[in-house]
């Protein structure tokens, strides 16, 4: 019995005193933990933004394209969050992600609307590689953060254009350089997407080639960007009209060309883009915009005029919209925006589509629009 009372005591006080080392190496090594830690959070960056909004139309089923705005009063079609994170690896490579939350089939899951490596390959030259964003209008990089423009949305005549299709898996190069007071950047970009997009129904799209080129040329009060994006790509989707279902399944090549450019001077502000989609099966659509905006301090006015025609074999659509809207800056990082749209209804890659359109029906529209815009 002895032996069995020794035999423990031996063990427990071996037990103590592993311990006893394990917790003065544990506590020796938690100030380095913690200074690896602070160093990890200098080089880490996490930001966000939040928009939500309501918007009426006056007209019953009525489809903003990618926004599905009805009738009803709705408070999803411009409701977003989303997370930022930057993080510099090196002195050469840099992680960044941006998860973004969006009303997607009535459910707000977060995806992942870019998630890339970058390289430093010089000092002019960098490379990215992953999901990256397609550099093809003036406000590609900055679509979903409300409070980066002016808008309570981007001109939906051009921004309808890529139909939804708006980041691709791959690679990037990107070549910049300083010329006096400018900054002149080409970034050459080629990889494949798989997703759904909007062409007035949803469809699954899939591309195994998508290439393009962005050109953009920057002062302090002035920018011009030209880009230019084709691929091939298989579309699959039901489409409904008056009750019959119609099974799509083609395979399409299509190209993007967009020029665009922002001027500001003293209080006034000028943004204009135009751009052409064309499409091997459904001809062509030409879309531009032109806003003009002037800064009263924290009140911002602007006036909006845009249009759009799609021309093909089959038929020609055209049509166009004014829109007058006010932001108001409460500081620099929340703002409240308000819009009366009135526009015409447009067939193709459209303004507006209707669901379930009648012989009768009038094409006219009116739109009120209020978006509260956070970042943070």
């Amino acid at each position: 019995m002895m032996n069995r009372i020794k035999l423990v005591n031996t063990i427990f006080c071996k037990l103590r005193f592993c311990s006893a080392k394990f917790l003065l190496k544990t506590s020796m090594l938690f100030p380095l933990a913690l200074c690896a830690q602070g160093v990890a959070a200098e080089s880490i960056q996490i930001s966000g933004f939040f928009s939500t909004g309501v918007t009426n139309v006056d007209k019953e089923n009525i489809v903003l394209t990618a926004k599905n705005i009805e009738r009803k009063t709705n408070y999803l079609a411009d409701t977003v969050f989303g997370l930022q994170l930057d993080s510099l690896l090196s002195n050469e490579a840099r992680f960044s992600a941006q998860l973004v939350a969006k009303d997607k089939s009535n459910s707000f899951n977060l995806e992942a609307e870019w998630l890339f490596i970058s390289y430093q390959l010089s000092q002019n030259y960098e490379l990215r590689a992953g999901r990256l964003r397609i550099p093809l209008f003036l406000t590609s990089e900055t679509i979903l953060v409300g409070q980066s423009y002016n808008w309570v949305r981007p001109p939906l005549e051009l921004y309808t254009l890529d139909s939804g299709l708006s980041q691709y898996n791959g690679f990037s190069t990107i070549h910049s350089v300083v010329l006096g007071q400018a900054s002149i950047e080409t970034e050459f970009y080629i990889g494949q997407t798989v997703g759904e997009i909007d062409l007035g129904f949803v469809a699954d799209f899939s591309s195994d080639h998508l290439y393009g080129v962005q050109f953009s040329y920057s002062t302090d009060n002035l920018i011009i960007r030209a880009s230019r994006s084709e691929f091939t790509a298989s579309v699959e989707g039901t489409l409904s009209i008056e009750d019959i279902e119609i099974q799509i399944l083609q395979v399409t090549s299509a190209s993007f060309s967009i020029l665009g450019a922002s001027y500001r001077s003293g209080n006034w502000g000028v943004i204009s883009e135009i751009g052409r989609m064309e499409t091997e099966n459904q001809g062509q659509t030409t879309a531009y915009y032109l806003t003009i905006s002037h800064n009263f301090n924290r009140l911002m006015p602007l006036f909006t005029y845009g249009a759009n025609k799609t021309s093909s074999s089959f038929a020609s659509h055209k049509g166009d919209s004014l829109s007058l809207g006010v932001k108001y800056n409460f500081n620099e990082t929340a703002s409240m925006k308000t819009e009366v749209l009135y526009g015409e209804l447009l067939d193709g890659r459209s303004l507006l589509l209707g669901t379930s359109l009648k012989s009768d029906f009038d094409e006219k529209v009116t739109m009120y629009s209020m978006t509260l815009n956070l970042i943070f």
